[in-house]
């Protein structure tokens, strides 16, 4: 089967194949932001955490959790 296949065919299927491992590790990686975020804000709405994700998204991710998790720290250095 593979044999009849032309490259262009097999390099489509591939990408596609691509793009869909790419798309599920973005799920992934957006629900585990939720569930830190959940972790470290427990009081914050659900819709609230889905913002912060979605505005880690546009940004660098990596930089907004160590924001916000030292802004944690600070509030309970605080009380």
């Amino acid at each position: 089967m593979a044999e009849l296949l032309t490259k262009q065919q097999i390099h489509n299927v591939a990408e596609r194949q691509f793009k869909k491992v790419k798309e599920e590790k973005a799920k992934v990686t957006k629900n585990m932001a939720y569930d830190i975020l959940k972790t470290f804000f427990p009081d914050e709405s659900p819709s609230r955490l889905h913002q912060l994700v979605k505005e880690a998204d546009k940004d660098d991710m990596k930089e907004l959790f160590i924001y916000y998790i030292m802004r944690k720290k600070k509030e309970q250095d605080d009380e």
